[in-house]
């Protein structure tokens, strides 16, 4: 039973429920249908089984998807500490891009130590769990937060032109990771913490990643 329900850094849409009775880990639905109109809303949580910090969470689009929402905590103990049994619920609400094609969300949360990620397939209302699936291009960074180094993954649904960039939170490019031709398939880079101008400051950043007119973008925390 729930005992008490406060904010959460005051992002709109995530509770932190005090509870005695929930099973810690993430738990994310796997398949949602869209309606009509190609509208969804779900909402999915995660419950601590240690005292922690968080650094945020995030969920967005990664295939035929618009929409997405970032809360950063920056692993501020003062108000993003949570104790054993604190649960965080996150509430999506998104529009699939092209009503006739199967969607992809990725929700992830984020420790001061790791993160938990769990993607939730959106199925089209004119097809069915089997139907067509939009075109696969993803972008992901471990370990997230990090310090020295991070790996950025990226996965091409077919060979051309592509573009990794990393940008800060006002959307200026600090660094070019990539920009050339590569094949279809996975693909990895390591990234330094670095950009054009030298070491980059503890901060949260942005890894964007661009292939024929398509963008997705990976939140990566830099930590002192």
């Amino acid at each position: 039973m729930r005992k008490a329900i406060r904010s959460f850094v005051g992002v709109p849409g995530l509770l932190i429920a005090l509870t005695g009775t929930s099973i810690a880990g993430m738990e994310a639905p796997i398949v949602v249908r869209a309606a009509a109109d190609g509208s969804f809303h779900y909402s999915w949580r995660f419950v601590a089984d240690e005292a922690l910090v968080s650094g945020g969470y995030h969920w967005f689009g990664i295939q035929n998807v618009t929409g997405g929402l970032f809360a950063d905590c920056f692993c501020d103990p003062t108000y993003c500490s949570m104790l054993p049994g604190d649960e965080v619920e996150v509430f999506v609400s998104g529009t699939l891009t092209d009503i006739a094609l199967n969607g992809v969300v990725e929700n992830h949360f984020s420790t001061c130590t790791g993160g938990f990620t769990r993607n939730t397939r959106i199925v089209s209302p004119t097809t069915g769990v089997g139907g067509p699936a939009a075109v696969s291009l993803r972008l992901w960074a471990v370990p997230n937060p990090c310090r020295e180094a991070v790996q950025v993954h990226y996965s091409l649904p077919t060979e051309d032109r592509v573009r990794i960039t990393v940008q800060d939170v006002s959307g200026r490019r600090v660094a070019t990771l990539r920009d050339g031709v590569e094949a279809a398939g996975p693909h990895a880079l390591s990234w330094s913490v670095r950009g054009d101008a030298g070491k980059l400051p503890p901060a949260v950043y942005f890894a964007a990643i661009e292939f024929r007119g398509l963008t997705r973008m990976q939140r990566i925390l830099v930590l002192q």
